[in-house]
This record gives C-alpha cells, sequence and structure tokens, in this order.
C-alpha cells in the first residue's frame, strides 16, 4: 500500500493529544510510583537493615536488564507496530505480533536452562560483596527468585510495547497503577509478617504480575483481539527480520545498561555495601527526574514511526525542537533542586548515614542533565529506526564507561562513578547530534519538494 499523505494538521494534532494523554497518564502514575518509592524507602531500609536493603536495590536494578533479554524484539515491534499503522496495514501487524511473541516464548526457554546451569557455580554472596550471615543465607534463594520472576516478566512485556505502538500508552497505564497497588500492599503485608528478603522479592516485584496479565487480556481479547497470538500467523522470514532490527536495538540497550545500570554493582565492588546504600538512594532520587521527563518522550518514538511512514516531515521536526527546549528547562531546573536540597530530602527519608555529600549530588546533577539531553535525541534515533549508530557505539561506550567510573571511583570517591558515566555519554552525544543534524536537513528539503509540488 503506498504511503498516506498528511493533507492537513488534524492527524498532528491527534498525535500530539495521544502523547499528551499518554503522557499525563504516565506521569500521574510515576508521582504515584514516586510517592511509594519514598514511602517504601524509609520501611523497607530500616526492615532490612542496610547491607540487606543494599541487596534489595541490587536485585532491582536486574529486573531493568528485561529489555535487554529479548535481543530487541519487542522494540523492533513497536517500530514494525507503529509504521503498520501509519499504513493502514493490518495483516503486517498480526504477523509481527505472533512472530516476536513465539520468539520470545523460545528465549526465555533458553535463559531458563542458561541460569539452571550456571547457578550453582556462582558465589552470589561474593558477586553482591554480602558479609552478614543473614544477608548471605538469603543472597542464594532472593536470586532464584528474580530470575524466575525476570523470565515471567520478559514474555509479559509484550502487551506495553502494543499499547505504545498505537500510542495508547494512556490505557496501558491504568494497569500499570493497579501493579503498583498491589505491590505496596503485598509488601506492607510481607513486613507485617516479618518475612524474609525472598517473600520480600516475590511481594514487592511478583504480584504486580497480576497486572500485567489483566492488560495483555485486555489487548488480546478485548481491545484489539484480531492481534492475538496465534502460531498460524507465525512467519520465520518476519521473525528473522525483527530480529536483525532488533538485534541493533539489543546492542543499544546493552550500551544503556552498562552505563546507566551498572553503577551499584560498581559500588559494591569498590566500597561496599553501605555505599551502596547512599549512592542507590541518591540514584533513585534523580532518577525522578529521568521518570518525568520519559512520562512526555517515549510516547514520542511511536509517534515519529507512524508520522514518518505518512511523510509528515514538518510534525516530526517541530515536535523534535519542541521536546528538546522542554526537556532541558526541566531537567536543568529539577536538578539544580536536588543540589541544594537533596541531603535534606534524604535525611529526612533515611538516616544520616546514607545522607550523600555535596560532591555526589554535583556529580549526579551533571550525569543527569547530560542524560537527559541525550533521551530526546534517542527518542528521535529510534522513531527513525536509526539504531545502528547507537549500536555500533554500544559496547564501545559500555566498556569506556566501565573503565572511567573504577578509574574516577579509586580517585574521587562516589562522586567519580557518576562523573565517569557523564563524561562517557557526552563523548557519545558528539555522534549522535552530528547524524540527527543530516536527518533533520533532509525532513526540512522533503518538506519544502513536498508544498512546492
Amino acid at each position: 500500500m503506498p504511503f498516506i499523505h498528511n493533507k492537513d494538521n488534524s492527524r498532528g494534532k491527534i498525535r500530539l493529544l495521544k502523547v499528551g494523554l499518554t503522557g499525563l497518564s504516565s506521569l500521574l502514575i510515576k508521582l504515584l510510583s514516586m510517592g511509594i518509592g519514598l514511602f517504601l524507602i524509609p520501611l523497607t531500609a530500616n526492615y532490612l537493615g542496610t547491607e540487606r536493603f543494599g541487596l534489595w536495590l541490587i536485585l532491582n536494578t536486574f529486573l531493568n536488564w528485561i529489555g535487554m533479554a529479548d535481543f530487541g524484539l519487542a522494540n523492533s515491534l513497536k517500530n514494525a507496530l507503529a509504521a503498520a499503522d501509519g499504513e493502514q496495514e493490518q495483516e503486517k501487524a498480526k504477523i509481527a505480533v505472533s512472530s516476536v511473541f513465539w520468539m520470545t516464548i523460545g528465549i526465555a526457554f533458553l535463559l531458563g536452562i542458561v541460569f539452571s546451569v550456571a547457578y550453582p557455580t556462582i558465589s552470589w554472596s561474593k558477586v553482591f560483596n554480602v558479609t552478614s550471615p543473614l544477608a548471605k543465607s538469603e543472597a542464594n534463594i532472593a536470586v532464584i527468585f528474580i530470575s524466575i520472576l525476570f523470565l515471567v516478566r520478559l514474555v509479559l512485556s509484550i502487551p506495553s510495547h502494543i499499547y505504545y505502538a498505537y500510542q495508547e500508552g494512556y490505557l496501558y497505564n491504568i494497569w500499570d497503577v493497579i501493579s503498583n497497588i498491589i505491590s505496596i500492599s503485598s509488601i506492607l503485608i510481607a513486613i507485617s509478617w516479618k518475612a524474609n528478603l525472598p517473600v520480600l522479592i516475590i511481594a514487592g516485584f511478583g504480584t504486580p504480575l497480576i497486572g500485567n496479565i489483566f492488560s495483555a487480556l485486555h489487548i488480546f481479547v478485548w481491545k484489539r483481539s484480531w492481534l492475538m497470538p496465534k502460531i498460524t500467523y507465525f512467519r520465520w522470514n518476519q521473525a528473522y527480520s525483527l530480529l536483525k532490527i532488533g538485534f541493533h536495538f539489543w546492542l543499544a540497550q546493552i550500551s544503556a545498561i552498562l552505563l546507566l545500570q551498572t553503577d551499584l554493582i560498581l559500588v559494591a565492588q569498590i566500597f561496599g555495601a553501605v555505599d551502596v546504600a547512599k549512592y542507590g538512594v541518591t540514584l533513585k532520587l534523580f532518577g525522578l527526574i529521568s521518570l518525568v521527563q520519559m512520562s512526555f518522550l517515549l510516547p514520542l518514538w511511536a509517534a515519529y514511526t507512524e508520522a514518518i511512514a505518512r511523510q509528515d516531515f514538518q510534525w516530526v521536526v517541530k515536535t523534535f525542537k519542541y521536546s528538546l527546549w522542554i526537556s532541558m528547562i526541566w531537567v536543568v531546573a529539577a536538578s539544580g533542586f536536588l543540589v541544594i536540597f537533596g541531603q535534606e530530602i534524604i535525611k529526612i527519608l533515611t538516616n544520616q548515614e546514607i545522607v550523600p555529600d555535596i560532591n555526589l549530588l554535583l556529580a549526579m546533577s551533571l550525569t543527569t542533565v547530560i542524560i537527559g539531553f541525550a533521551q530526546s535525541l534517542t527518542m528521535l534515533l529510534n522513531g527513525l529506526g536509526e539504531v545502528k549508530i547507537q549500536a555500533l557505539l554500544g559496547l564501545p561506550s559500555g566498556i569506556v564507561n566501565l573503565i572511567l567510573s573504577i578509574i574516577l571511583g579509586h580517585w574521587l570517591g562516589l562522586a567519580g562513578i557518576s562523573i565517569g558515566t557523564s563524561v562517557t555519554i557526552a563523548l557519545t552525544l558528539l555522534i549522535y547530534v552530528s547524524s540527527i543534524i543530516k536527518r533533520i536537513k533532509n525532513f526540512n528539503s522533503l518538506s519544502k519538494h513536498e508544498k512546492f509540488s
């Protein structure tokens, strides 16, 4: 089917409306999550103790690696569905969803086998650098529980990408609210029963799967039943094509994880579990800034892809520029606020032992601003389907980050870990900016040609 040209602004307004709805609902949910997180920090920190609380934070970080485990299939599915929506091709969408779903099932099965073989050979107490007898005894079983949850959530993450591909993230957010409510209720019950760390993990990270299950039922049974994964719609060629594209997303995700999700492990190895709690709480506090920003940036990914499928290049350029300016105003202002008041906020939430010094706050602020700029650029690159550049830079930048963070960590202390990340991201941004400037010039040229043709 030929591309559908956008002859008026109605489609662009609909996109912005959907982005706004998804962004606003996501922000409200993030605020809810923030409130829950701020409530749970002193609760879990006091209940578990400093060392086991650090272990809790690290295991929670592992669940953020789910996006890496599917080799980028879910992200390539998002682009495929958004493009199919722009071209009004339901058959392509059916094949894409079924191909990704059954491939993900196979990946989860293989990962389960690999973990079963590797688990007995690893000393998990040494990996997490815990020393107390209680933390050592709980580490092994906690890893098993986290791994099972990881594999189940891997498969159940597919519906969320479908919602966002159709620019209906605001519907998925309803189920996210339910998941948050179930999670905090379960944690409170577990603590009241004086549960150990593994049970607390099931309560906090396992029970939200109920919301994920209902979101899958909603999209596949009620909202878009024609997308229900069926083995008859599985196509090897489509699966291979999506996996090939997804592989570039996967390499980019490895870069993001090496850049943003390894700090706590480095802190554990260099400084110990006590400093993990200090760094982890500070990281969570500054992470709230990115959560707010990404509430509105993430819906733009599919919107960019769908707009390009309709050759609405002018909308893409204009929206990108606005998103970049608004993002930077927010990130800079919020980071400055936390530099000034961060110590007092953390002191209220936790205890004196976990309060960071000003150097760590300044380092986190710098890193947050650079990440905020990078996220605006990355959403456009993802929407364009240009992930090769991210894939090529992924592993080298991740390795550079690890080396810099280790060197600067030994030299500057905890602040050095964060500075290593900011320097690495700043270097990669130079290439991202160059690529985006070229594409914007090309879009402007195409828009002028369309106007006068």
